[in-house]
């Protein structure tokens, strides 16, 4: 009896041990944190405050409790980005983009739509897909236009190149695009074909990440490829075949 009470409780230690190395995963349903079912874009705050962009609008989660904000045309919000240096969270949605300047105290944001910079002709763009914070500016992609807002100046320009945005990134310090027409970094308002990316024209990337030092493209139906800096190969996985 004495040995079968020691092998139990060994047993429940050894059990005890290997389920506290585990992580804690809690599911949110949708009833719980009171939004659509759809997100878009999750981003966490140096305060540990969880954004989630969702088709109701911009969710917080302070670990407690759920609030959602609105854009002004109440859309889904697709794009995210925290501006640490300010607080203030720009968001990208449909026909619409702006900031939530947030009160962490208060649990309020007030919305303020960066619409009104832009001409006129400028302001039927769809779906911003991106929101980047590179250098000074912030820059809104959607799959016809970007938008490049200078916060400082209050002021936005448009960069008209004609061309499909299929995917955007953020690499190190750089915006790059990728579209049939080629793999392309932002320089201002310009976007100059990045040198060596030439085997990427004609194919649709899917999405743009950094693999230490170099790049990966991943497409749609040509599967994965590696640009060191100089040239753009495939990259063999077993999987893609």
């Amino acid at each position: 009896m004495k040995r079968l009470l020691i092998a139990l409780l060994l047993h429940l230690v050894l059990y005890i041990g290997a389920v506290a190395q585990q992580p804690q995963v809690h599911n949110f349903s949708s009833q719980e944190y009171h939004g659509a079912t759809q997100n878009w874009s999750i981003m966490q705050a140096p305060s540990n405050r969880m954004f989630f962009g969702n088709n109701e609008g911009l969710m917080v989660f302070d670990g407690d409790r759920w609030i959602t904000h609105y854009v002004s045309n109440y859309s889904p919000v697709r794009a995210i980005c925290l501006d640490e240096r300010t607080n203030w969270v720009y968001v990208g949605a449909s026909n619409e983009f702006g900031y939530f300047e947030t009160d962490t105290e208060q649990h309020k944001a007030t919305y303020h739509s960066l619409i009104g910079l832009l001409p006129q002709e400028h302001r039927s763009f769809g779906e911003i897909w991106n929101v980047f914070r590179a250098d000074k500016d912030l820059i809104f992609q959607s799959k016809t236009d970007i938008f490049v807002y200078d916060p400082e100046r209050k002021n936005m320009k448009v960069c008209d190149n004609g061309m499909r945005h299929e995917c955007a990134a953020l690499i190190g310090d750089k915006v790059v695009m990728a579209g049939r027409s080629g793999v392309f970094t932002l320089q201002g308002t310009t976007l100059k074909a990045l040198p060596g990316t030439e085997p990427m024209q004609g194919l649709i990337a899917r999405a743009i990440l950094p693999f230490g030092k170099k790049m990966l493209f991943v497409t749609n139906d040509n599967g994965i490829f590696v640009y060191d800096g100089q040239e753009t190969k495939p990259y063999e996985l077993p999987i893609s075949n």
